[in-house]
């Protein structure tokens, strides 16, 4: 993949290999381009962007993919079977599905549930969570259905 991003943006910047935890190694691509950083910037890629970040410009045709990667970076799909009224009756156990994706800034996440709304009609729900002493997580969480239908 790094071969493809380094092709793609026509880099002749060496790759090199990262020692990572756990014993990992990795490979590590680095460059430095004023004009790459500013179109980033412009779009909406800011530094400490967890807390700043605002909606993007995203062209429709490369949301999907965009999508994909907020799943891959900041979100999760859980999938558990419920059993919580299992000892009224034991018709009452469900196979339950979200997906969600979490961030520090609300405006990031109003914005991707608006978007997927627009594109898929699927609403999802948001919800926010707030420790003393530290920012709120806005969490965007879509129901059974609605994960199955955005995972197809």
């Amino acid at each position: 993949m790094l071969e493809t991003v380094r092709r793609c943006l026509g880099l002749t910047t060496p790759m090199r290999k990262h020692h990572g935890g756990y014993g990992h190694h990795c490979s590590h691509l680095s460059w430095q381009d004023r004009a790459f950083y500013e179109w980033l910037y412009e779009i909406g890629l800011r530094p400490a962007k967890s807390l700043t970040l605002r909606p993007l410009a995203v062209p429709d045709r490369y949301f999907v993919d965009f999508f994909r990667g907020c799943i891959d970076g900041d979100g999760s799909v859980l999938v558990y079977t419920d059993r919580y009224h299992d000892a009224k009756c034991e018709r009452y156990v469900y196979e339950r599905l979200y997906l969600s994706i979490v961030s520090a800034s609300g405006s990031f996440i109003e914005w991707l549930r608006t978007t997927v709304n627009r594109l898929t009609n699927v609403k999802g729900s948001i919800g926010v969570r707030q420790r003393p002493g530290t920012h709120p997580l806005w969490k965007l969480r879509y129901t059974k259905e609605e994960s199955i239908q955005l995972l197809r």
